[in-house]
């Protein structure tokens, strides 16, 4: 499906003199910036604080920065996925080739990489330019988030700088640069050249393109942000398709959270039941590597969704080799001609198959075997890990065939 040229990504001025926290003006901007969020899963924010002097700077370092050999580039290795050095992989379009700054907000990270890029000669304009560019787009990400959790919110987050260069395809070449994909970011800060081929899909499945300024930036919503606002805000699948005849430069902001982050309980309410448990930020990013093919990472991962009765014994199966009781309901499943309800009680997601310590597992089985009177079967066991706050309760009408 091509670009459908009628939609339109919204566009918010972050620039105005007058957006002082509190004031009329901010608080309609900041209620743009959600209904933005949750209806496209991004926006284009007009922003001055990086001057046409940095971003000219930026970008003809980026460009310096790709002139370098390979085998220098491959340095850039991180412990954490995706954030060291990507290209020439089979998993990944020739045509993309990106490295990465982890905590880029940072001197000694800016100061790292430089001497690891450049180690026999210093390149302090190289490193100047990316802490100074880093540190000002980083402060658009107090407007993604509400004002009485940015606070916390910002003292726990890292910033990832990603710098991205998509080769012109050759004759007869794929022209995607990047495949589809959601970022497992909190919010993602895109800056990138005169060259388009970033595309966003909406919600019914168009995809829509923009046109880059020097002054605007595409702020989206990636999957930690997803789960934080417990579903209403839309993580928007985007891809990069290249055409023309120059090379693609493009920079991207992207923000991590250190430890366990907590869905809010404002935003749970009778229209908006708990659909995310609490979840670790990278342990999302770790899933997505090992699951890349997740319709959602963050419902795969931390999401709490309903069981088709069939899966309980792969659940019980799973258990089996350390405990007795989810042996003795999946036998017990395999005598029923007819069972009528299964209910599960568990403060996991047992779609990704994970069990954590000191959590209590219930299973209650409503059979009709005869169906004069109705059984009902009520197991407890306790499973190893580390608890989690809110039960999953799954309720399957379904027979099990």
């Amino acid at each position: 499906m091509g670009v459908k040229p009628q939609h339109k990504i919204p566009t918010i001025n972050l620039s105005k003199r007058n957006l002082i926290s509190g004031t009329s003006s901010w608080l309609s901007t900041c209620d743009e910036i959600r209904q933005a969020l949750e209806e496209y899963g991004c926006f284009l924010a007009i922003y001055d604080k990086v001057s046409p002097q940095l971003y000219e700077s930026i970008f003809g370092e980026a460009k310096e920065l790709f002139d370098l050999p390979t085998d220098i580039k491959m340095k850039n290795i991180s412990d954490k996925p995706y954030f060291g050095y990507i290209g020439k992989h089979a998993l990944i379009p020739p045509l993309h080739e990106s490295l990465g700054i982890a905590n880029s907000t940072t001197l000694e990270a800016a100061q790292s990489f430089t001497n690891l890029m450049w180690p026999s000669s210093r390149n302090d304009h190289f490193c100047e330019t990316v802490l100074s560019y880093a540190r000002r787009v980083s402060e658009l990400e107090k407007m993604g988030v509400a004002e009485k959790y940015y606070d916390s919110h910002l003292g726990s987050t890292t910033f990832l700088l990603r710098l991205f260069k998509y080769r012109i395809p050759e004759i007869n070449e794929s022209d995607i640069g990047c495949s589809v994909h959601t970022d497992k970011s909190f919010l993602t800060i895109l800056h990138q050249n005169e060259v388009n081929g970033l595309e966003i899909e909406t919600k019914d499945g168009d995809w829509i393109g923009f046109e880059p300024l020097p002054s605007s930036f595409l702020v989206m919503a990636g999957d930690a942000f997803l789960a934080w606002s417990n579903g209403r805000i839309y993580s928007a699948p985007h891809r990069v398709v290249m055409s023309g005849t120059k090379p693609r430069y493009s920079l991207g902001l992207f923000s991590y959270h250190d430890g366990t982050i907590e869905i809010p309980h404002e935003l749970i309410d009778e229209q908006h039941p708990l659909q995310f448990r609490s979840f670790d930020h990278y342990g999302l990013l770790n899933y997505f590597s090992t699951a890349p093919n997740a319709e959602s990472t963050a419902k795969a991962y931390c999401g709490f969704s309903y069981l088709n009765p069939q899966r309980l014994l792969y659940l019980s199966g799973i258990l089996t080799n350390n405990f007795l009781a989810p042996t003795m309901v999946a036998n017990f499943l395999k005598t029923q001609i007819t069972i009528n309800r299964v209910k599960i009680f568990v403060n996991a997601n047992p779609n990704i198959l994970n069990v954590f310590p000191n959590t209590r597992i219930i299973i209650e089985i409503v059979g009709l075997k005869d169906p004069r009177s109705s059984r009902s079967y009520l197991y407890h066991t306790l499973v190893l890990g580390g608890a989690c706050p809110m039960p999953l309760i799954i309720d399957e009408d379904e027979p099990l065939e």
